[in-house]
């Protein structure tokens, strides 16, 4: 009896050995923003939390392992560009299992168009997640119409610049204009109006307001020669504040006055 007694002892002790137990923050949202943020020790109960409200946020439905013993702190910060295109920002600490692939944790298509990711990290030492959130990017919106009917009503369609609504926008103006394609990849982006009518063989009038990538200097443009032979450029604004492209009027250009006083010395 005594040497099964001591096996027992010796396979409790094993099953200690070989536990990777770590500890993590653990917030969700404002609370990681917090002064203190609370910290855990993972468990699998821990994962299962992650997973859901990972879940959640992606609108995903990935399982969670079972039977976890050796774990990852996670560090989420984000933002989702949903299909109605709301924003919705995304900040998570927790605990996951080890080798937590962060990669392969995708937004549903079916719920968000495009996410910014800014940290989505896993890593293994007791507390690494302890760090503040970096503020997520700065979405540009902008509003959108592609003619003169859509771009004067009332209440203009507006969305999240992105380089889907850039690439469209190009498309466009490469239909009146000779341009260059900029590289994809850029995340910093301007609003455009423009209001121009252009005569040739095939005249037409160009109202447009969208995104473009910051530094295109869409408002000088050159018309084709093989469609047009006058270009008549009404308005054209290129702005850098959200929704600041409603008006496609420049900004007014004041004529300087200067005014001269003399001073008169008279003599005896």
């Amino acid at each position: 009896m005594s040497n099964i007694f001591w096996f027992f002892i010796v396979a409790l002790i094993s099953h200690e050995v070989y536990s990777d137990t770590i500890f993590c923050q653990k917030c969700k949202n404002e609370e990681c923003e917090a002064d203190t943020v609370s910290a855990t020790t993972c468990n699998g109960a821990d994962v299962n939390t992650s997973y859901i409200d990972i879940n959640a946020a992606y609108k995903q439905n990935y399982s969670a392992p079972g039977n976890v013993t050796s774990f990852d702190c996670i560090y989420i910060n984000t933002t989702f560009v949903l299909t109605n295109n709301d924003t919705e920002n995304f900040t998570y600490k927790g605990c996951v299992e080890y080798g937590f692939n962060v990669k392969a944790v995708q937004p549903n298509p079916l719920y968000i168009t495009q996410e910014n990711r800014s940290i989505f990290e896993a890593c293994g030492d007791s507390m690494c997640n302890n760090f503040p959130p970096t503020p997520p990017p700065k979405v540009l919106n902008c509003y959108i119409c592609e003619d003169q009917t859509s771009c004067q009503l009332e209440n203009l369609k507006s969305a999240p610049c992105s380089e889907t609504n850039v690439a469209r926008n190009y498309n466009l103006l490469s239909k009146h204009y000779k341009i260059y394609f900029p590289p994809t990849g850029s995340t910093d982006y301007e609003c455009l109006s423009i209001n121009s009518t252009l005569t040739g063989d095939n005249s037409s009038k160009l109202v447009l307001k969208g995104c473009i990538q910051s530094g295109f200097d869409a408002c000088d443009l050159k018309f084709s020669p093989d469609w047009y032979n006058k270009e008549v450029k009404d308005s054209c604004k290129i702005c850098s504040r959200d929704l600041c492209n409603r008006n496609s009027t420049s900004s007014i250009k004041f004529p300087t006055l200067f005014f001269f006083f003399g001073i008169g010395v008279l003599m005896p």
